[in-house]
């Protein structure tokens, strides 16, 4: 399929949601990063006692290295591997806006 027009167009308007998403994140990491450097406590509630915000440490997760187990105990890795239900994944080469 060739490259139209309603096609460089929706490209480019995922282009600007990608942008504006990692932008929000941005910020929202930012945000996060102010409160904890002012918060003290594990919960913060308002005048009236009500639960405004909790903070909770979660720790990190053990995982597998499944690279290392394939090559070191391929039969192990054949035992207990086990496949994830599939889904469509759209790659825009372009990140810039087409004209």
């Amino acid at each position: 399929m060739l490259l139209n027009n309603a096609l460089k167009s929706l490209i480019n308007e995922a282009n600007k949601v990608d942008e504006q998403i990692k932008a929000l994140n941005d910020r929202k990491d930012a945000i996060k990063k102010e409160i904890l450097g002012i918060v003290d406590d594990k919960v913060v509630t308002d005048a009236n006692d009500r639960v405004i915000l909790t903070i909770t440490h979660v720790e990190g997760s053990w995982t597998i290295d499944s690279a290392k187990l394939k090559a070191e105990r391929p039969e192990i890795f054949e035992a207990y591997k086990k496949q994830n239900n599939g889904y469509d994944k759209i790659n825009y080469k372009v990140k810039t806006t087409l004209e």
